[in-house]
């Protein structure tokens, strides 16, 4: 368990920079945003290679934060301005699809509470029928 507003440094730092401003962020080694202490104790899959540079993307409905995607960007291929337009896209895609869940999830919950509301009715109904 971390506290996600106590850490100065680190993941947590940069998941309350992408809290804060729900747009995504990309950290790059070349630049100095991604310091190498970021990337250690991981199992790297792909390559087996530490990224160059990686990303933060907040996964939001609305204004609610729901989570954070970190992954780390192709260490054989130098990050390009246009990229940011496909991790832009990718974080509008993850929170669509997290939207429309959660959506139909809640409308699941209001169906069933407007079913309990209803037969409640009914009930009440039925006894000042009976005892009418």
């Amino acid at each position: 368990m971390l506290d996600m507003y106590e850490a100065p440094s680190g993941f947590l730092f940069h998941y309350r920079r992408a809290k804060s401003t729900q747009n995504p962020i990309v950290l790059h080694q070349h630049d100095g945003s991604l310091p190498p202490e970021l990337l250690d104790g991981f199992e790297w899959q792909g390559y087996g290679e530490q990224p160059a540079s990686m990303a933060f993307l907040p996964i939001s409905v609305g204004q609610r934060l729901l989570g954070i995607l970190v992954f780390g960007l192709n260490p054989r291929r130098r990050y390009q301005p246009e990229d940011d337009a496909f991790v832009t896209a990718l974080c509008r895609q993850a929170s669509a699809a997290i939207a429309s869940a959660v959506d139909l999830e809640e409308a699941q919950h209001r169906a069933e509470k407007l079913t309990m509301q209803l037969e409640e009715n009914e009930k009440q109904i039925r006894e000042v029928a009976e005892y009418g």
